[in-house]
Protein backbone atom coordinates (compact mmCIF):
# COMPACT_ATOMS: atom_id res chain seq x y z
CA UNK A 1 0.00 0.00 0.00
CA UNK A 2 1.30 3.47 -0.89
CA UNK A 3 2.22 5.55 2.15
CA UNK A 4 1.31 9.17 2.64
CA UNK A 5 4.23 11.54 2.21
CA UNK A 6 3.74 14.21 4.87
CA UNK A 7 7.06 15.95 4.37
CA UNK A 8 6.88 19.59 3.34
CA UNK A 9 8.24 20.20 -0.16
CA UNK A 10 11.25 22.50 -0.17
CA UNK A 11 10.81 25.57 -2.32
CA UNK A 12 12.81 28.66 -2.81
CA UNK A 13 11.10 31.51 -0.99
CA UNK A 14 9.49 33.93 -3.37
CA UNK A 15 10.43 37.56 -3.09
CA UNK A 16 7.96 40.01 -1.64
CA UNK A 17 7.22 42.46 -4.44
CA UNK A 18 5.62 45.88 -4.32
CA UNK A 19 2.75 44.71 -6.55
CA UNK A 20 1.99 41.78 -4.24
CA UNK A 21 2.09 44.00 -1.15
CA UNK A 22 -0.29 46.54 -2.71
CA UNK A 23 -2.63 43.78 -3.86
CA UNK A 24 -2.79 42.39 -0.30
CA UNK A 25 -3.01 45.64 1.69
CA UNK A 26 -5.68 47.47 -0.33
CA UNK A 27 -8.34 44.70 -0.12
CA UNK A 28 -7.52 44.25 3.59
CA UNK A 29 -8.80 47.79 4.19
CA UNK A 30 -12.19 46.07 4.02
CA UNK A 31 -11.19 44.09 7.12
CA UNK A 32 -10.37 47.38 8.84
CA UNK A 33 -13.91 48.50 8.02
CA UNK A 34 -15.21 45.19 9.37
CA UNK A 35 -13.39 45.61 12.71
CA UNK A 36 -14.62 49.20 13.00
CA UNK A 37 -18.21 48.18 12.21
CA UNK A 38 -18.09 45.35 14.77
CA UNK A 39 -17.16 47.74 17.54
CA UNK A 40 -19.59 50.50 16.53
CA UNK A 41 -22.57 48.21 15.91
CA UNK A 42 -22.11 45.84 18.87
CA UNK A 43 -20.43 48.12 21.43
CA UNK A 44 -22.77 48.44 24.47
CA UNK A 45 -22.10 52.19 24.78
CA UNK A 46 -23.11 52.86 21.17
CA UNK A 47 -26.19 50.68 21.49
CA UNK A 48 -27.19 52.51 24.70
CA UNK A 49 -26.88 55.87 22.90
CA UNK A 50 -29.09 54.63 20.06
CA UNK A 51 -31.70 53.21 22.43
CA UNK A 52 -31.62 56.39 24.52
CA UNK A 53 -32.32 58.42 21.40
CA UNK A 54 -35.17 56.06 20.46
CA UNK A 55 -36.76 56.50 23.89
CA UNK A 56 -36.41 60.29 23.84
CA UNK A 57 -37.86 60.58 20.36
CA UNK A 58 -40.85 58.33 21.04
CA UNK A 59 -41.59 60.24 24.26
CA UNK A 60 -41.33 63.60 22.47
CA UNK A 61 -43.72 62.42 19.75
CA UNK A 62 -45.98 60.76 22.35
CA UNK A 63 -45.70 57.40 20.59
CA UNK A 64 -46.68 54.36 22.61
CA UNK A 65 -44.21 51.49 22.24
CA UNK A 66 -46.05 48.23 22.52
CA UNK A 67 -42.83 46.23 22.31
CA UNK A 68 -40.64 46.27 25.45
CA UNK A 69 -37.38 48.18 25.06
CA UNK A 70 -35.40 45.05 25.88
CA UNK A 71 -37.05 43.35 22.90
CA UNK A 72 -36.04 46.24 20.67
CA UNK A 73 -32.48 46.03 21.96
CA UNK A 74 -32.35 42.29 21.26
CA UNK A 75 -33.78 42.75 17.77
CA UNK A 76 -31.36 45.62 17.15
CA UNK A 77 -28.46 43.33 18.13
CA UNK A 78 -29.62 40.30 16.09
CA UNK A 79 -30.36 42.16 12.84
CA UNK A 80 -26.62 42.60 12.20
CA UNK A 81 -25.66 38.86 12.22
CA UNK A 82 -28.82 38.06 10.26
CA UNK A 83 -27.48 40.35 7.56
CA UNK A 84 -24.16 38.50 7.85
CA UNK A 85 -25.91 35.22 7.01
CA UNK A 86 -27.48 36.76 3.89
CA UNK A 87 -24.10 38.18 2.85
CA UNK A 88 -22.47 34.77 3.21
CA UNK A 89 -25.19 33.21 1.04
CA UNK A 90 -24.38 35.71 -1.72
CA UNK A 91 -20.61 35.14 -1.70
CA UNK A 92 -20.20 32.20 -4.08
CA UNK A 93 -22.50 33.59 -6.78
CA UNK A 94 -20.92 37.02 -6.54
CA UNK A 95 -17.19 36.13 -6.63
CA UNK A 96 -17.56 33.40 -9.26
CA UNK A 97 -19.88 35.50 -11.44
CA UNK A 98 -18.25 38.93 -11.14
CA UNK A 99 -14.71 38.00 -10.17
CA UNK A 100 -12.86 38.53 -6.90
CA UNK A 101 -11.72 42.13 -7.42
CA UNK A 102 -14.97 43.42 -8.91
CA UNK A 103 -16.92 41.79 -6.08
CA UNK A 104 -14.75 43.64 -3.55
CA UNK A 105 -15.47 46.92 -5.37
CA UNK A 106 -19.21 46.23 -5.36
CA UNK A 107 -19.16 45.34 -1.68
CA UNK A 108 -17.24 48.51 -0.81
CA UNK A 109 -19.89 50.50 -2.67
CA UNK A 110 -22.62 48.69 -0.72
CA UNK A 111 -20.75 49.30 2.56
CA UNK A 112 -20.42 53.01 1.77
CA UNK A 113 -24.17 53.30 1.14
CA UNK A 114 -25.13 51.19 4.17
CA UNK A 115 -22.90 53.09 6.61
CA UNK A 116 -24.08 56.40 5.16
CA UNK A 117 -27.70 55.34 5.70
CA UNK A 118 -26.91 54.19 9.24
CA UNK A 119 -25.42 57.57 10.12
CA UNK A 120 -28.13 59.56 8.32
CA UNK A 121 -30.98 57.59 9.92
CA UNK A 122 -29.62 58.35 13.38
CA UNK A 123 -29.04 62.03 12.54
CA UNK A 124 -32.56 62.35 11.16
CA UNK A 125 -33.99 60.24 14.00
CA UNK A 126 -35.41 57.65 11.57
CA UNK A 127 -34.55 54.82 13.94
CA UNK A 128 -36.67 52.11 12.33
CA UNK A 129 -34.96 52.87 9.03
CA UNK A 130 -31.66 52.62 10.95
CA UNK A 131 -32.47 48.96 11.69
CA UNK A 132 -32.70 48.35 7.95
CA UNK A 133 -29.35 50.13 7.53
CA UNK A 134 -27.78 47.84 10.15
CA UNK A 135 -29.13 44.88 8.21
CA UNK A 136 -27.40 46.17 5.06
CA UNK A 137 -24.19 46.69 7.04
CA UNK A 138 -24.50 43.08 8.21
CA UNK A 139 -24.77 41.86 4.60
CA UNK A 140 -21.65 43.83 3.67
CA UNK A 141 -19.80 42.51 6.74
CA UNK A 142 -20.74 38.93 5.92
CA UNK A 143 -19.20 39.38 2.48
CA UNK A 144 -16.07 41.13 3.77
CA UNK A 145 -15.40 38.43 6.37
CA UNK A 146 -15.00 35.72 3.70
CA UNK A 147 -14.26 37.61 0.48
CA UNK A 148 -10.99 39.20 1.64
CA UNK A 149 -9.16 36.05 2.86
CA UNK A 150 -10.39 34.26 -0.29
CA UNK A 151 -8.98 36.91 -2.64
CA UNK A 152 -5.70 37.63 -0.81
CA UNK A 153 -5.03 33.93 -0.24
CA UNK A 154 -5.35 33.21 -3.98
CA UNK A 155 -2.86 35.99 -4.84
CA UNK A 156 -0.12 34.98 -2.40
CA UNK A 157 2.76 32.64 -3.26
CA UNK A 158 2.96 29.35 -1.37
CA UNK A 159 5.75 30.49 0.96
CA UNK A 160 3.75 33.53 2.18
CA UNK A 161 0.15 32.37 1.80
CA UNK A 162 -0.54 32.04 5.53
CA UNK A 163 0.96 35.43 6.41
CA UNK A 164 -0.94 37.25 3.66
CA UNK A 165 -4.24 35.64 4.58
CA UNK A 166 -3.53 36.66 8.21
CA UNK A 167 -3.65 40.31 7.08
CA UNK A 168 -7.42 40.08 7.51
CA UNK A 169 -7.20 39.72 11.30
CA UNK A 170 -4.39 42.29 11.50
CA UNK A 171 -6.49 44.95 9.77
CA UNK A 172 -9.62 43.82 11.64
CA UNK A 173 -7.83 44.53 14.92
CA UNK A 174 -6.68 47.91 13.57
CA UNK A 175 -10.33 48.67 12.83
CA UNK A 176 -11.28 47.80 16.41
CA UNK A 177 -8.52 50.06 17.69
CA UNK A 178 -9.62 52.93 15.45
CA UNK A 179 -13.25 52.59 16.56
CA UNK A 180 -12.29 52.45 20.23
CA UNK A 181 -10.02 55.49 19.88
CA UNK A 182 -12.66 57.75 18.33
CA UNK A 183 -15.44 56.41 20.58
CA UNK A 184 -14.11 58.61 23.39
CA UNK A 185 -16.85 61.04 24.55
CA UNK A 186 -14.43 63.86 23.76
CA UNK A 187 -14.21 62.77 20.10
CA UNK A 188 -17.25 61.01 18.56
CA UNK A 189 -18.50 58.82 21.43
CA UNK A 190 -21.48 60.95 22.42
CA UNK A 191 -25.10 61.25 21.31
CA UNK A 192 -24.50 64.47 19.39
CA UNK A 193 -21.72 63.06 17.22
CA UNK A 194 -23.02 59.48 17.05
CA UNK A 195 -24.22 59.82 13.40
CA UNK A 196 -20.69 60.78 12.34
CA UNK A 197 -19.23 57.76 14.14
CA UNK A 198 -21.82 55.44 12.57
CA UNK A 199 -21.20 56.73 9.05
CA UNK A 200 -17.44 57.31 9.23
CA UNK A 201 -16.34 53.98 7.75
CA UNK A 202 -18.57 54.62 4.74
CA UNK A 203 -16.03 57.26 3.68
CA UNK A 204 -13.23 54.67 3.93
CA UNK A 205 -15.26 52.24 1.79
CA UNK A 206 -15.93 54.91 -0.82
CA UNK A 207 -12.25 55.79 -1.27
CA UNK A 208 -11.25 52.11 -1.28
CA UNK A 209 -13.13 51.53 -4.54
CA UNK A 210 -10.69 53.38 -6.85
CA UNK A 211 -7.73 51.96 -4.91
CA UNK A 212 -8.88 48.43 -5.82
CA UNK A 213 -8.30 49.32 -9.48
CA UNK A 214 -4.58 49.13 -8.65
CA UNK A 215 -4.99 45.43 -7.76
CA UNK A 216 -5.10 42.62 -10.34
CA UNK A 217 -7.79 40.00 -10.61
CA UNK A 218 -6.93 36.65 -9.07
CA UNK A 219 -4.69 34.81 -11.62
CA UNK A 220 -6.17 31.49 -10.48
CA UNK A 221 -9.69 32.76 -11.18
CA UNK A 222 -8.64 34.09 -14.61
CA UNK A 223 -6.84 30.91 -15.68
CA UNK A 224 -8.97 28.10 -14.25
CA UNK A 225 -12.46 29.59 -14.18
CA UNK A 226 -12.36 32.22 -16.95
CA UNK A 227 -9.96 30.27 -19.27
CA UNK A 228 -8.03 33.49 -19.96
CA UNK A 229 -4.34 32.57 -19.90
CA UNK A 230 -3.16 35.94 -21.26
CA UNK A 231 -4.79 37.92 -18.46
CA UNK A 232 -3.63 35.39 -15.88
CA UNK A 233 -0.03 35.81 -17.08
CA UNK A 234 -0.35 39.60 -16.93
CA UNK A 235 -1.70 39.45 -13.35
CA UNK A 236 1.05 37.05 -12.26
CA UNK A 237 3.71 39.29 -13.83
CA UNK A 238 2.42 42.24 -11.80
CA UNK A 239 2.34 40.21 -8.57
CA UNK A 240 5.66 38.35 -8.96
CA UNK A 241 7.59 41.00 -10.94
CA UNK A 242 8.91 38.29 -13.28
CA UNK A 243 8.63 37.77 -17.03
CA UNK A 244 8.93 33.96 -16.93
CA UNK A 245 5.93 32.50 -15.11
CA UNK A 246 5.96 29.01 -16.65
CA UNK A 247 6.34 27.10 -13.38
CA UNK A 248 3.27 28.76 -11.86
CA UNK A 249 1.29 28.51 -15.09
CA UNK A 250 2.09 24.80 -15.28
CA UNK A 251 0.87 24.40 -11.69
CA UNK A 252 -2.43 26.05 -12.68
CA UNK A 253 -2.77 23.70 -15.67
CA UNK A 254 -2.32 20.65 -13.45
CA UNK A 255 -4.88 21.94 -10.94
CA UNK A 256 -7.38 22.66 -13.71
CA UNK A 257 -7.11 19.08 -14.99
CA UNK A 258 -7.30 17.54 -11.54
CA UNK A 259 -10.50 19.37 -10.55
CA UNK A 260 -12.36 18.82 -13.81
CA UNK A 261 -15.29 17.19 -11.96
CA UNK A 262 -15.74 20.12 -9.58
CA UNK A 263 -16.86 22.70 -12.12
CA UNK A 264 -19.97 24.78 -11.28
CA UNK A 265 -20.04 23.46 -7.72
CA UNK A 266 -23.11 24.55 -5.73
CA UNK A 267 -23.64 24.23 -1.99
CA UNK A 268 -25.99 21.28 -2.56
CA UNK A 269 -23.54 19.45 -4.84
CA UNK A 270 -20.72 20.22 -2.42
CA UNK A 271 -22.69 18.65 0.43
CA UNK A 272 -23.46 15.58 -1.73
CA UNK A 273 -19.88 15.10 -2.94
CA UNK A 274 -18.29 11.94 -1.50
CA UNK A 275 -14.78 13.00 -2.52
CA UNK A 276 -15.07 16.30 -0.63
CA UNK A 277 -16.90 15.02 2.45
CA UNK A 278 -13.89 15.26 4.75
CA UNK A 279 -13.21 18.84 3.61
CA UNK A 280 -16.84 19.86 4.13
CA UNK A 281 -16.91 18.39 7.66
CA UNK A 282 -13.63 20.15 8.45
CA UNK A 283 -14.99 23.53 7.34
CA UNK A 284 -18.22 23.07 9.32
CA UNK A 285 -16.38 22.08 12.51
CA UNK A 286 -13.69 24.76 12.24
CA UNK A 287 -16.00 27.67 11.41
CA UNK A 288 -18.62 26.53 13.92
CA UNK A 289 -15.97 25.88 16.56
CA UNK A 290 -14.72 29.43 16.09
CA UNK A 291 -17.90 30.69 17.78
CA UNK A 292 -17.93 27.90 20.37
CA UNK A 293 -14.43 28.82 21.60
CA UNK A 294 -15.98 30.89 24.42
CA UNK A 295 -15.17 34.20 22.75
CA UNK A 296 -18.77 35.43 23.06
CA UNK A 297 -18.61 35.07 26.84
CA UNK A 298 -15.10 36.52 26.88
CA UNK A 299 -16.24 39.76 25.24
CA UNK A 300 -19.34 39.87 27.45
CA UNK A 301 -17.46 39.51 30.74
CA UNK A 302 -14.51 41.68 29.67
CA UNK A 303 -16.62 44.84 29.97
CA UNK A 304 -18.00 43.77 33.35
CA UNK A 305 -14.55 42.91 34.70
CA UNK A 306 -13.06 46.21 33.52
CA UNK A 307 -15.86 48.09 35.25
CA UNK A 308 -15.31 46.15 38.47
CA UNK A 309 -11.59 46.90 38.38
CA UNK A 310 -11.75 50.55 37.31
CA UNK A 311 -13.99 53.27 38.62
CA UNK A 312 -13.55 55.99 35.99
CA UNK A 313 -14.87 55.78 32.43
CA UNK A 314 -11.60 57.21 31.16
CA UNK A 315 -9.71 54.31 32.78
CA UNK A 316 -12.01 51.77 31.13
CA UNK A 317 -11.48 53.55 27.80
CA UNK A 318 -7.69 53.22 28.09
CA UNK A 319 -8.00 49.63 29.29
CA UNK A 320 -9.89 48.72 26.12
CA UNK A 321 -7.28 50.46 24.00
CA UNK A 322 -4.44 48.67 25.81
CA UNK A 323 -6.00 45.22 25.38
CA UNK A 324 -6.65 45.86 21.67
CA UNK A 325 -3.03 47.01 21.20
CA UNK A 326 -1.96 43.73 22.83
CA UNK A 327 -4.19 41.76 20.44
CA UNK A 328 -2.71 43.71 17.51
CA UNK A 329 0.75 42.66 18.70
CA UNK A 330 -0.37 39.00 18.96
CA UNK A 331 -1.86 39.16 15.44
CA UNK A 332 1.47 40.48 14.15
CA UNK A 333 3.38 37.67 15.89
CA UNK A 334 1.00 35.03 14.51
CA UNK A 335 1.30 36.52 11.03
CA UNK A 336 5.10 36.32 11.21
CA UNK A 337 5.25 32.66 12.34
CA UNK A 338 2.30 30.99 10.60
CA UNK A 339 4.34 29.95 7.56
CA UNK A 340 7.11 28.48 9.73
CA UNK A 341 5.32 26.76 12.65
CA UNK A 342 2.27 25.78 10.61
CA UNK A 343 -1.51 26.16 10.77
CA UNK A 344 -2.30 23.03 12.78
CA UNK A 345 -0.08 23.92 15.75
CA UNK A 346 -1.52 27.45 16.01
CA UNK A 347 -5.09 26.15 15.75
CA UNK A 348 -4.52 23.60 18.53
CA UNK A 349 -2.75 26.20 20.68
CA UNK A 350 -5.52 28.74 20.20
CA UNK A 351 -8.39 26.39 21.00
CA UNK A 352 -6.49 24.96 23.99
CA UNK A 353 -5.87 28.42 25.47
CA UNK A 354 -9.53 29.39 24.94
CA UNK A 355 -10.74 26.13 26.51
CA UNK A 356 -8.55 26.34 29.63
CA UNK A 357 -9.22 30.07 30.08
CA UNK A 358 -12.98 29.45 29.79
CA UNK A 359 -12.98 26.90 32.64
CA UNK A 360 -10.70 28.95 34.90
CA UNK A 361 -12.64 32.17 34.22
CA UNK A 362 -15.85 30.46 35.32
CA UNK A 363 -14.14 29.45 38.55
CA UNK A 364 -12.67 32.88 39.32
CA UNK A 365 -15.92 34.70 38.58
CA UNK A 366 -17.83 32.31 40.86
CA UNK A 367 -15.29 32.75 43.69
CA UNK A 368 -15.14 36.52 43.34
CA UNK A 369 -17.84 37.09 45.97
CA UNK A 370 -15.74 35.23 48.55
CA UNK A 371 -12.30 36.36 47.37
CA UNK A 372 -12.43 39.91 45.88
CA UNK A 373 -8.85 39.64 44.61
CA UNK A 374 -10.06 37.01 42.12
CA UNK A 375 -11.20 39.88 39.88
CA UNK A 376 -7.55 40.52 38.96
CA UNK A 377 -7.10 36.89 37.93
CA UNK A 378 -10.35 37.10 35.96
CA UNK A 379 -8.99 40.06 33.98
CA UNK A 380 -5.83 38.10 33.12
CA UNK A 381 -7.92 35.10 32.00
CA UNK A 382 -10.15 37.24 29.78
CA UNK A 383 -7.09 38.66 28.04
CA UNK A 384 -5.68 35.11 27.74
CA UNK A 385 -8.93 33.96 26.09
CA UNK A 386 -8.83 36.84 23.58
CA UNK A 387 -5.16 36.05 22.91
CA UNK A 388 -5.94 32.38 22.24
CA UNK A 389 -8.73 33.42 19.88
CA UNK A 390 -6.33 35.54 17.81
CA UNK A 391 -3.72 32.74 17.79
CA UNK A 392 -6.01 30.21 16.14
CA UNK A 393 -9.79 30.37 15.78
CA UNK A 394 -10.05 33.98 14.54
CA UNK A 395 -8.57 33.61 11.05
CA UNK A 396 -6.54 30.39 10.68
CA UNK A 397 -9.86 28.56 10.32
CA UNK A 398 -10.27 30.54 7.06
CA UNK A 399 -6.68 29.79 6.03
CA UNK A 400 -7.39 26.06 6.26
CA UNK A 401 -10.67 26.50 4.36
CA UNK A 402 -8.77 28.30 1.61
CA UNK A 403 -6.13 25.59 1.32
CA UNK A 404 -8.10 22.34 1.41
CA UNK A 405 -10.29 23.21 -1.61
CA UNK A 406 -9.35 23.70 -5.26
CA UNK A 407 -10.29 26.73 -7.33
CA UNK A 408 -13.77 25.91 -8.68
CA UNK A 409 -15.15 24.71 -5.33
CA UNK A 410 -13.33 27.21 -3.09
CA UNK A 411 -15.87 30.05 -3.26
CA UNK A 412 -18.70 27.62 -2.54
CA UNK A 413 -16.74 26.26 0.44
CA UNK A 414 -16.28 29.82 1.75
CA UNK A 415 -20.01 30.40 1.28
CA UNK A 416 -20.78 27.29 3.34
CA UNK A 417 -18.20 28.27 5.97
CA UNK A 418 -19.55 31.80 6.20
CA UNK A 419 -23.11 30.54 6.68
CA UNK A 420 -22.00 28.11 9.39
CA UNK A 421 -19.99 30.87 11.09
CA UNK A 422 -22.76 33.46 11.18
CA UNK A 423 -25.51 30.96 12.08
CA UNK A 424 -23.47 29.56 14.98
CA UNK A 425 -22.68 33.13 16.04
CA UNK A 426 -26.40 33.91 16.25
CA UNK A 427 -26.95 30.63 18.09
CA UNK A 428 -24.08 31.20 20.55
CA UNK A 429 -25.09 34.79 21.26
CA UNK A 430 -28.76 33.84 21.72
CA UNK A 431 -27.96 30.92 24.04
CA UNK A 432 -25.49 32.94 26.08
CA UNK A 433 -27.70 36.01 26.52
CA UNK A 434 -30.68 33.80 27.40
CA UNK A 435 -28.90 31.65 29.98
CA UNK A 436 -26.38 34.10 31.49
CA UNK A 437 -29.00 35.81 33.73
CA UNK A 438 -30.04 32.35 35.00
CA UNK A 439 -26.71 30.58 35.38
CA UNK A 440 -24.22 33.44 35.81
CA UNK A 441 -20.57 32.53 35.05
CA UNK A 442 -21.55 28.90 34.42
CA UNK A 443 -22.99 30.08 31.09
CA UNK A 444 -19.37 30.08 29.87
CA UNK A 445 -19.34 26.29 30.16
CA UNK A 446 -22.51 25.67 28.15
CA UNK A 447 -20.67 25.61 24.81
CA UNK A 448 -17.32 24.47 26.24
CA UNK A 449 -17.81 20.78 25.23
CA UNK A 450 -18.16 21.89 21.59
CA UNK A 451 -14.87 23.76 21.88
CA UNK A 452 -13.21 20.55 23.08
CA UNK A 453 -14.80 18.57 20.22
CA UNK A 454 -13.24 21.07 17.80
CA UNK A 455 -9.84 20.67 19.49
CA UNK A 456 -10.02 16.86 19.29
CA UNK A 457 -11.12 16.94 15.64
CA UNK A 458 -8.22 19.24 14.68
CA UNK A 459 -5.70 17.00 16.42
CA UNK A 460 -7.07 13.88 14.69
CA UNK A 461 -8.23 14.99 11.25
CA UNK A 462 -6.89 18.40 10.13
CA UNK A 463 -3.67 18.07 8.09
CA UNK A 464 -0.74 20.46 8.13
CA UNK A 465 -0.81 22.49 4.91
CA UNK A 466 2.09 24.95 5.12
CA UNK A 467 4.52 25.04 2.23
CA UNK A 468 2.27 22.99 -0.08
CA UNK A 469 0.44 24.03 -3.24
CA UNK A 470 -3.33 23.68 -3.35
CA UNK A 471 -2.99 20.65 -5.62
CA UNK A 472 -0.44 18.96 -3.34
CA UNK A 473 -2.77 19.48 -0.37
CA UNK A 474 -5.68 17.93 -2.28
CA UNK A 475 -3.66 14.94 -3.44
CA UNK A 476 -2.40 14.41 0.10
CA UNK A 477 -5.94 14.47 1.52
CA UNK A 478 -7.27 12.21 -1.23
CA UNK A 479 -4.50 9.71 -0.55
CA UNK A 480 -5.20 9.83 3.18
CA UNK A 481 -8.91 9.27 2.55
CA UNK A 482 -8.08 6.28 0.34
CA UNK A 483 -5.85 4.76 3.03
CA UNK A 484 -8.53 5.33 5.69
CA UNK A 485 -11.13 3.59 3.50
CA UNK A 486 -8.82 0.63 2.89
CA UNK A 487 -8.14 0.36 6.62
CA UNK A 488 -11.85 0.40 7.44
CA UNK A 489 -12.62 -2.22 4.76
CA UNK A 490 -9.80 -4.43 6.04
CA UNK A 491 -11.07 -4.20 9.63
CA UNK A 492 -14.61 -4.98 8.45
CA UNK A 493 -13.44 -8.08 6.59
CA UNK A 494 -11.47 -9.35 9.56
Amino acid sequence: METLNTSIPKRKKKELTFGLLIAAVIPSIGSLQLGYIYWVVLNPETVSHINSNITEETERMDIRIEEPLSGRVAFNAMIFPLGGIIGSLMLGTLVDGCGRRRSLMLNNAAAAVACGLMGASNAGKFYDFGIFARFLVGISSGLFSTMIPLYVGELAPVSMRGAFTMMSILFFTMGLLLAQAISSPNILGNKKRLPVMLGFTGIVAFFNIPLLLLCPESPRYLFIQMKNEAKARKALRMLRNKVDMENEIEELRKEEKYEIQEKDMTILSLLKSHSLRRQVITVAILLGGQQFSGIIGGFFYAEKIYRSLLSKESHIFYMNLSVTCWLLFIASITMSVIDSVGRRFLLLLGFLICSVACVLLTLTLELQSMQPWMIYLSSVLVIAMLTGYIFGPAIITYVVTLEIFLQSSRATAFTLGGIVNWVTRCFAVGIFLKLEPLTGPYSLLILWPLCMVTFIYISAMVPETRGMTFLEIRKSMDLQAKEDKERIDKNADS
